[in-house]
């Protein structure tokens, strides 16, 4: 964006539309646009109360393991769990169910069907661990 933009000429008007607005992307803004105008249809998604959230720093090829074993191990109803490819959330659903886990994965490869069925199997709770690209996620609540 920085390459682009410094072609193009310093007297210019400037239109910047994005569905979420990262930190990072905030601030490359901030030092592009001059005197901007921000219109925002929602406030900033927080975690709703009910939902804890855990990090845990893992090297990647444990994470398989320890995704399983915290599955059968934890007290959770239901699970949500982000992956960064459609081919990513495929292979943990996979894994899962060899370590005997049912899953479903959500994803832009899934028809519109496909991925209503999961969502409501999701809420439900007949399905446990929702496996979702980062992508997919942005309309889960």
């Amino acid at each position: 964006i920085r390459k682009i933009v410094a072609k193009l000429p310093a007297r210019r008007q400037t239109l910047f539309f994005s569905a979420t607005m990262p930190k990072d992307i905030a601030e490359l803004a901030e030092h592009m646009l001059r005197d901007p105008a921000r219109v925002a249809v929602t406030p900033v998604a927080s975690t709703a109360e009910r939902i804890t959230q855990r990090i845990i720093q893992v090297d990647h090829s444990a994470k398989p393991g320890i995704l399983s074993e915290l599955l059968k191990s934890e007290p959770v109803n239901r699970a949500l769990v982000f992956t960064r490819t459609k081919h990513g959330a495929d292979k943990v659903v996979k894994g899962l169910a060899k370590a005997g886990i049912a899953a479903e994965a959500i994803h832009g490869n899934k028809s519109q069907n496909q991925r209503d069925r999961v969502l409501a199997a999701f809420r439900e709770g007949t399905v446990r661990p929702l496996v979702a690209t980062d992508i997919a996620a942005r309309g889960i609540d």
